[in-house]
């Protein structure tokens, strides 16, 4: 998405600021005293910290620490305190700052006041933080100072919230501090300093000084115009989950995750192997349809020889020759082209959609395009089934050539730290437009779910990787949303929901399908071991989960391999089985289309934005570039086009408020807040009272590192945090959890 266009604001004026500016630097722990009163007259202060820039968390360190508000800020200047030290190392001043940021012991000596002054505040309840993206602070002064802040306002944060679904949560020019201080202050900041504070041997200028000051008072100005906006959206209790979820967030990324670079290049070597092998069996395909490497049409020779006899032809006959040298040219041309990203030894890029679609038409594989969707369909079209062997190939090509490029020996120079030999996932807290999150440098939440990927994240010795993820999540939620009874009973009851629903939708099936010893038909209603229930279950799996979607008839045709009289059939008995469920989930889609927004229970909002008919024709050609290239798009196409984007919310309305949901349960969860009765909930227990360390989060998955002896309590604790923040939003439907302990990541 392109940069929101700054607006044209009058930059900030310090000689115009009511109250002035009133900054103190602290230079010696005789000046902390002025803090200390500062936060006996505080209850509410802005928080930030200056760092080098580099790209490796482990590589940053702090320069300077400030707190303040409107009225006094104070910018804790660690140099000086380097500077009067008494040390016997042979370090200047600014190496003395970061050396005393990696040992325990030099930090206590070095900054052991400053430490002491800090951590009752950041470390209490009773004041409250403000600032912008504290994700980074949280994990600077946890990683350098060994501090953990809680109880905080993030006016980053707060703006993802009020603008989910209608801007993406990485666009430019809506969640930068300049951006939301032009938006709610109506001035222009200016932001060029936030780089100068990377050689620590330096004095702060007075410039760096009055820069850092005001990143504790900006936040207080942004959270004014940003309560009222979120009471008037009724959005207060999402903004919070989200700032109490930060310091769990924080800690993923300073723990990291252990890879086993033994275990990973084993596996990316037996991918090339495969992949060549899955070439090979392509090749013997598509040889005789396209031609082998070095059947080229034509010599170099051989144009040269064209050439000439073009430019000694007599003139009655040059024109045809020169006809002929240029096709041969360009035929060869052609064939150098094609051959450059040739896989193997047939003359075809299998990564080429458009070869690639050329080649199976000439087969006999009629398609339009080569996309996954398509090529799934096709397997369940009449006469295909001697296709399938090959669109498999195609497929299995695909995914390991995924695997190569994503997953070798790049995946662990690029991401390994160097100083920590772990890998520290930026796990974005709200990444897309339902609340759910993402990942980047790596995408640790996207590692396939294969173990001899997941087996090379280990624990280090004495400790197990354990995981808890919710069972059924989003069906549970669901149940709860819709009140549908018979997903309601089934829960709570610990009922196979998917079993109960192939009993109902094919119930002589079923009966007849039953083996001896079956836990579902003597009364327990559990997922069995019958393989024939095993089959007649899976579709329903398919509709349970595909429904929340928005699966049509023909998705699920496809996805099953039915035929459509049969999807068709099977939807109708679906429908019976659960009809309350089926009438919310279109009340979701309506409201979804009438008021451009979806709710969770607690109230998380996903906003859509309305499709305009233009919006609709710029989206179209922007689709489809070679359709129309040399003409606009008709009335009828272009109207085609809203109609399926007004589809769309429908379809993103009765998932949002499924998706977000999940949000709210987990990050409620593992966050720093507390239930109705008082009880923390998991950042507060996980790592001071079990040693454990929060790794990764996948969804409705959590992932720790845990000593031996507290592996199993930090399991359980995780179990009854997740139950008890559903208890807080969802009163019909327990919460329940699967999970495991083992050396490495698993389930």
């Amino acid at each position: 998405m392109k940069k929101q266009p700054t607006p044209i604001y009058p930059p900030l004026n310090l000689t115009t600021m009511k109250p002035p500016m009133n900054v103190q630097v602290i230079r010696d722990n005789d000046s902390l005293v002025l803090l200390k009163d500062f936060f006996s007259r505080k209850k509410e202060y802005g928080l930030d910290t200056e760092t080098n820039v580099v790209r490796d968390l482990n590589a940053r360190y702090v320069r300077t620490i400030q707190v303040g508000d409107k009225d006094e800020q104070y910018i804790i200047d660690l140099l000086p305190f380097a500077q009067c030290a008494v040390v016997s190392l042979n370090l200047t001043p600014g190496e003395l700052i970061k050396e005393a940021q990696r040992d325990p012991n030099l930090r206590q000596q070095l900054y052991g006041g400053i430490i002491d002054t800090l951590r009752p505040t950041l470390e209490s309840r009773e004041w409250l933080k403000v600032g912008h993206n504290l994700q980074f602070e949280y994990e600077m002064l946890k990683l350098r100072f060994g501090l953990r802040p809680w109880h905080l306002w993030d006016t980053m944060l707060a703006e993802k919230v009020l603008l989910c679904g209608l801007v993406p949560p990485k666009a430019e020019g809506y969640f930068a501090m300049d951006d939301v201080m032009a938006k709610y202050c109506k001035v222009s900041i200016d932001k060029k300093l936030q780089t100068s504070f990377d050689d620590f041997s330096l004095e702060l200028t007075p410039d760096q000084i009055i820069y850092a000051a005001l990143d504790t008072r900006f936040p207080f100005a942004i959270r004014i115009g940003q309560t009222n906006a979120l009471t008037a959206a009724r959005l207060m209790p999402t903004a919070q989950i989200e700032f109490d979820a930060i310091p769990a967030f924080g800690d993923m990324r300073v723990n990291g995750f252990f890879c086993n670079p033994k275990k990973w290049m084993k596996k990316y070597e037996e991918n090339v192997l495969e992949l060549k092998h899955v070439i090979h069996q392509l090749d013997e395909v598509f040889i005789p349809i396209v031609g082998q490497l070095g059947d080229a049409p034509y010599t170099l020779k051989d144009i040269d020889n064209l050439e000439e006899v073009w430019r000694q032809s007599p003139k009655p006959e040059r024109g045809a020759a020169y006809r002929a040298y240029l096709s041969a040219r360009g035929e060869l041309t052609r064939y150098n082209k094609i051959i450059e990203d040739c896989q193997g030894a047939a003359q075809l890029n299998y990564a080429s959609n458009v070869q690639l679609r050329d080649a199976m038409l000439k087969i006999g594989i009629k398609i339009s395009d080569t996309n996954d969707k398509t090529l799934e369909k096709f397997k369940h079209t009449v006469g295909a089934k001697k296709y399938v062997a090959i669109i498999d190939l195609i497929q299995k090509y695909r995914a390991l050539s995924k695997s190569v490029t994503s997953y070798g020996e790049n995946f662990l120079e690029q991401f390994v730290s160097k100083i920590s030999g772990r890998i520290h996932s930026n796990i974005n807290q709200i990444g897309a437009g339902t609340g759910r999150t993402s990942s980047d440098n790596p995408n640790i939440q996207n590692i396939p779910y294969d173990e001899d990927y997941r087996s090379c994240f280990e624990a280090r010795p004495g400790y197990k990787v354990v995981t808890v993820d919710v069972a059924g999540c989003e069906l549970r939620i669901i149940s709860d949303m819709s009140g549908e009874p018979v997903w309601i009973e089934a829960f709570n009851k610990k009922w196979d929901v998917h079993s109960l629903g192939a009993e109902f939708v094919y119930s002589d099936k079923w009966a007849t399908a039953a083996e001896p010893g079956c836990c579902f038909c003597d009364g327990r209603k559990l997922k069995c071991e019958c393989k024939g229930h095993s089959k007649i279950r899976k579709p329903i799996k398919n509709l349970n989960f595909g429904v929340i979607y928005g699966l049509s008839e023909m998705g699920y045709a496809r996805d099953t391999g039915k035929t459509h009289d049969e999807a068709r059939n099977d939807l109708r008995r679906y429908k019976l089985w659960v009809p309350v469920l089926w009438k919310y989930l279109d009340s979701l889609s309506d409201n979804a289309t009438f008021l451009l927004e979806s709710r969770t229970t607690l109230g998380r909002r996903r906003l859509f934005k309305r499709p305009l008919w233009e919006s609709a024709k710029k989206h179209l050609i922007e689709k489809e570039k070679a359709k129309f290239k040399d003409r606009p798009p008709n009335e009828f196409e272009v109207n085609r086009q809203l109609a399926a984007m007004w589809s769309a919310i429908g379809r993103e309305g009765r998932n949002a408020p499924v998706q977000g949901g999940n949000v709210d349960l987990m990050k409620l969860a593992m966050g720093c807040g507390f239930d109705s009765n008082g009880k923390p909930f998991l950042w507060h227990r996980l790592e001071p009272e079990f040693g454990a360390l929060l790794e990764n989060l996948v969804h409705d998955e959590l992932v720790m590192e845990a000593p031996d002896a507290t592996a199993k309590a930090s399991q359980e604790a995780t179990h009854d945090a997740i139950v008890r923040a559903g208890h807080e939003i969802y009163k019909k439907v327990d919460m329940d959890t699967d999970g495991g302990i083992a050396n490495y990541w698993s389930k």
